[in-house]
């Protein structure tokens, strides 16, 4: 009896001390807080609330779990229950009333016949639990669990389970002594005959592991029997059971102490490769499943991969999921919406091409491609469709294997791109679109070769090998500058014919894909794109009015595309139609389209940089919308909750006069499901405010709080992108500040703080949060951003600005070159040992190749005052010019090597010989990347090392001759041989054998790629010719020529332009005849800009 319970009740909301509440009271309380009718509902919802606040309503509401006839009453009690009991819980000092309390539960969990208030209860065991299991005073549960184990009933059975759920953290504590108990009753929950049971039996075992890093022997024990379980369900087709499973394989891959089970990790390749591997009859979804497992596994646990011979039979799976007949989907991108055995079959391969060492992985596959499309030419188009597909999802992880083998790499993709079949057509069309993104700049030199061959199928009777087309000439579009120009007239015919005639998804597709390829070909021919501005505009602009959901995504690559084609071709061919671009632009806000929206700030971000002034004045027109996708919440709640949903009541559980609630009664944490688009455009958002920055006067200056605090949010949002590009708007913001109060950066070791008050506070605060987030994000791409903001900040502000911090910058450059960084940590501490040595350390290049770009703007920012620092990072420089690094590592460290170099003059002195030695190695390498940045960096360190380089001339020499005369040899390594030997001969012009040398670097000027070497290249040839008439004399008509010609290229800077002309003058002036002899041999438009730019004295 629980009639000793005296509360406070009364009528309606007034409670009054009068009456000792019964269980029955209380049940026709609860019963009408059901009730259809409002008041009634109302009153009964108040006084519950007062009942609530009480730890007497404990035992009233257990007692409606085990007397109430009413299911509807027991049910509410369980959840008031559930939110009361660990807040009253500690209040209750009688221990018989807490005895009986959970006595009553335990018995009505076991008795009670409805479902859902069954689950109720025993959420409300679960949340006791947390009381009373930790501190030992409910030895009772244990028991309770093992008798429900054994019950023949499955209700009972899936109670325990249920329960073991919801106290994985409580009972997590006492697994030191419960471990063989709980194991128990998780096989027998596997091997139960309900279906339901065993999916719960899972979910629970992953319970275990989320909340705790523990020991793994529980887990390891049930995989045997879920293999079995699993096996057996294979042809029952159930989706739940094995995702489950595999995200409980999943969650024991993370687990720290599961690092070293190699026997067990063993176990579960071989299962994952047995689905992975299985036939059409096996459900995709599951071999989906089973592939992301493998690939988690190879690119996380490269060695136990390797030493258990599991690479051949990966790849089997991979190739067979690429060629299955049953598929003809042909895209490697991942698509939530399509599942497809190339997809998944691409994902596997490309995660092993990452996590493996080329040699283990891309060496062998290149050889099994051979066979199949280049020895076998009548093979089976599958087969060739999967070797083509393979070859494209190598490109990655095996980038530098495959620059090497260029010439076997677009010999494969002509042939397939050439196939009569369209399957393998789009299949090579899809993979040389990867390749052109990453073999660069090898494959570019082939653009002959393929781009022909792309904009050929644009027009192809195959609507997706002219979507795969469109895709792959926008790849090399995008990359390929004045080299797109030959290809652009009928380049652009055919693209605006896919834009304009296209239908249905399949036409959609191929005209999105369209829209952007127009907006590579623009970005890549820049001004030269203006006679086709016009044209493209009138295509474009008619896609702005189109307000159909289905064509909402090419209205907003459409407003993107016109941004790209105005930056490209100008302000004068475009000024006529801003309005109404811009009407158009701001119009599409009221479609509420993310998509939308992230393209129309991407336009205001290029009208920004055309339109500084105009934009500048437009801001209070812009930033609401701006700051409308900013402060959109992102994400809706679900429920984690093991028992489900709990219904929602009117009754308040705030407690205004008494202790605040334990915050642990709320124990399951929901799932926040997100809208990616919206995430895309706030990023886009931050980026637009970036250009707003970057590009405004004082007109932001309203703004620039809500900025601020705004950006802050994004700092750690859970959107890699979002993270970035608020990383970029800190520190354009920043600079915003120093363009405000600005003072010119001096290179060198600062003596004082030069920068005003407001520009050292705001750049000490975002030092400090970009040092942060070195020190702590997880992610590659965020951090690297954080990097180059660093280098931003040095380079336009100067080493002033970053000095104070400096000391703490290149500590944690020495820990990201060493890999030490919390988003670079991948533990692979398996039993078998350390790192093996013919297995370099994996990185990210994108994010190493951001740390070394922030070395050279350091070096750069304090000139010869960077000596000390470069001493400090030296040596982790070295570790990546190892001969067992790739190829990108050692063009990446010369090439800083180089930037410092330069940077430090002759500081350099006592590292000479050791940078020397390390470029003498590079102009030998077979990477034509490492041979172009090696000859730039021997050519500095030979004007900085003064005499201590004189002994090493002859071999420098001999080396850039052979790269000047190579055939088919890189531009920018030729460009930088011959800038080398400009510097040589500017310090010691005796020791450069100039009669020899001269004429062959004179052969390759102008420069043809690397126009940043076009002052040291003419002011030495103008030196020349002033210091040592005897040599250059002889040479006058190759130097007018290559002067001559110089004048008439974009690529010769303006200022250059005019020294150029200037010495040409003062050569007509002495010399005329030579002049006017050699123009007579010039093209044309060289003549042209000759006469144009000089005054040639007639003949006599």
């Amino acid at each position: 009896s629980y009639s000793f319970c005296t509360l406070l009740v009364g009528e309606g909301t007034q409670i009054h001390e009068r009456t000792t509440m019964q269980p029955q009271e209380v049940e026709r309380i609860l019963a009408a807080c059901g009730s259809h009718i409002n008041e009634e509902r109302k009153a009964a919802e108040a006084t519950a609330t007062q009942i609530m606040k009480k730890k007497e309503c404990l035992p009233l509401l257990v007692a409606q779990l085990g007397h109430s006839q009413n299911p509807g009453v027991r049910q509410l009690a369980s959840i008031l229950l559930r939110k009361k009991i660990l807040s009253h819980w500690r209040k209750l000092k009688e221990m018989s009333t807490k005895t009986e309390i959970k006595n009553t539960l335990l018995h009505c969990a076991t008795n009670e016949p409805i479902r859902v208030v069954r689950l109720g209860i025993a959420h409300c065991i679960a949340m006791l639990a947390k009381a009373e299991v930790p501190s030992g005073t409910w030895p009772e549960l244990f028991e309770f669990l093992k008798n429900n184990s054994q019950s023949p009933k499955a209700e009972s059975r899936e109670l325990v389970i249920l329960l073991l759920h919801a106290c994985s953290e409580t009972l997590s504590a006492q697994l030191g002594s419960q471990a063989s108990v709980i194991s128990q009753f998780l096989l027998q929950g596997l091997g139960d005959s309900e279906q339901h049971i065993r999916v719960q039996t899972l979910k629970t075992a992953s319970a275990f592991l989320s909340v705790i890093d523990l020991d793994v022997r529980v887990i390891t024990q049930l995989l045997p029997a879920m293999f079995t379980v699993l096996q057996a369900s294979l042809s029952t087709d159930d989706e739940e059971l094995f995702t489950t499973a595999f995200d409980l394989l999943d969650d024991l891959l993370e687990i720290s102490t599961f690092k070293g089970k190699v026997d067990t990790l063993t176990q579960i390749i071989n299962f994952c490769l047995h689905i992975g591997g299985s036939g059409p009859t096996t459900n995709l979804k599951y071999r989906e499943k089973a592939c992301e497992t493998l690939a988690k596994i190879a690119y996380s646990r490269p060695k136990t991969v390797i030493k258990g011979n599991f690479v051949e039979p990966m790849c089997e799976v991979a190739m067979k999921l690429l060629g299955d007949p049953t598929c003809t989907v042909c895209t490697l991108e991942p698509d939530e919406d399509v599942m497809s055995h190339v997809g998944i079959g691409s994902h596997l391969l490309d995660a092993m091409a990452s996590g493996l060492p080329s040699r283990v992985i891309g060496t062998p596959m290149l050889s099994w491609i051979k066979q199949q499309i280049l020895d076998t030419p009548n093979a089976d188009p599958f087969a060739k469709k999967a070797g083509i597909l393979a070859l494209g999802a190598l490109s990655c992880g095996c980038r530098d294997l495959l620059r090497e083998h260029i010439d076997f790499v677009v010999e494969v993709a002509k042939v397939c791109v050439t196939d009569p079949h369209p399957m393998v057509k789009e299949a090579a069309l899809v993979s040389s679109s990867l390749l052109t993104d990453y073999l660069q700049p090898e494959i570019l030199n082939y653009h002959a070769v393929l781009m022909p061959l792309g904009v050929e199928l644009l027009s192809d009777k195959n609507a997706y090998v002219r979507e795969k087309a469109a895709v792959m000439v926008d790849s090399f579009a995008e990359n390929l500058e004045d080299e797109v120009i030959p290809y652009a007239q009928p380049l652009m015919i055919k693209l605006a014919t896919l834009i304009t005639t296209n239908a249905g998804p399949e036409g959609l597709k191929a005209q999105c894909v369209a829209v952007s390829a127009v907006s590579s070909v623009a970005q890549a021919m820049g001004e030269k794109f203006a006679p086709c501005a016009a044209d493209t505009l009138q295509i474009l602009i008619p896609l702005l009015r189109e307000t159909q959901d289905e064509l909402l995504t090419l209205r907003a690559r459409a407003t993107d595309a016109i941004g790209v084609v105005a930056s490209a071709a100008g302000p004068e061919h475009f000024n006529n139609y801003l309005p109404q671009v811009m009407q158009a632009v701001a119009e599409g806000f009221a479609l509420e389209s993310h998509e939308l929206n992230e393209y129309a700030f991407g336009f205001w971000s290029n009208m920004a940089e055309m339109y500084p002034k105009e934009m500048a004045q437009n801001l209070a027109s812009t930033i609401p919308h701006l700051f409308a996708v900013l402060d959109t919440k992102e994400g809706e709640f679900t429920s984690g909750n093991p028992f489900g949903d709990v219904p929602a009541t009117g009754i308040s559980d705030s407690e205004s006069d008494s202790e605040p609630e334990n915050s642990e009664s709320e124990e399951y944490q929901g799932i926040t499901r997100v809208d990616n688009r919206l995430s895309l455009a706030v990023a886009s958002a931050l980026h637009c405010l970036s250009i707003f920055a970057k590009t405004g006067d004082a007109s932001l200056q309203p703004y620039f709080g809500e900025i601020y605090t705004r950006l802050l949010g994004f700092i750690q949002h859970f959107h890699t992108m979002v993270r970035k590009n608020a990383l970029a708007l800190l520190v354009y913001l920043t600079l915003w500040v120093h363009k405000k109060n600005y003072v010119a950066p001096v290179v060198g070791f600062p003596s004082n703080d030069t920068l005003a008050e407001e520009a050292r506070a705001s750049v000490n605060e975002t030092l400090m949060l970009l040092l942060q987030v070195i020190r702590n994000d997880d992610n590659k791409e965020v951090v690297a951003q954080a990097c180059e903001g660093i280098g931003e900040i040095a380079e336009k502000m100067g080493s002033v600005a970053v000095h104070n911090h400096v000391d703490a910058i290149i500590g944690e450059v020495k820990k990201l070159m060493s890999m030490q960084t919390p988003c670079q940590l991948v533990d692979d501490s398996e039993e078998e040992g350390g790192t093996d040595e013919d297995m370099p350390e994996d990185h990210d290049q994108l994010l190493i190749d951001s740390v070394f770009d922030m070395v050279d703007k350091l070096g750069k920012a304090y000139g010869e005052g960077f000596r000390q620092l470069f001493d400090e990072v030296y040596p982790y420089i070295k570790k990546y010019l190892a001969k067992e690094r790739p190829p990108s590592d050692h063009y990446m460290a010369i090439g800083t090597i180089g930037e410092c170099a330069a940077a430090m003059g002759e500081k350099i002195a006592g590292h000479v010989n050791s940078f020397v030695a390390i470029c003498l190695e590079g102009m030998r390498s077979k990477d034509s990347g490492v041979r172009s940045n090696s000859c730039f960096t021997v050519g500095v360190v030979c004007a900085g090392g003064k005499a201590e380089a004189y002994p090493h001339y002859s071999t420098i020499l001999a080396l850039l001759g052979e790269i000047i005369s190579r055939e088919g040899e890189r531009k920018e390594a030729v460009d930088n041989a011959v800038s080398a030997l400009c510097r040589m001969a500017r310090e010691n012009p005796s020791a450069c054998f100039l009669q020899q040398t001269m004429p062959a670097m004179l052969n390759h000027v102008p420069l043809k790629a690397d126009f940043s070497e076009n002052a040291n290249v003419y002011g030495t040839i103008k030196l020349l010719m002033k210091t040592l008439p005897d040599i250059t004399n002889p040479l006058l008509p190759q130097i007018i020529s290559c002067l001559a010609k110089a004048l008439a290229t974009d690529t010769t800077q303006h200022e250059l332009k005019m020294d150029i002309g200037s010495t040409l003058q003062g050569i007509a002036a002495e010399n005329p005849n030579a002049i006017r002899s050699v123009a007579s041999t010039l093209p044309t438009d060289v003549q042209e800009v000759l006469s144009r730019s000089i005054i040639i004295p007639s003949s006599p």
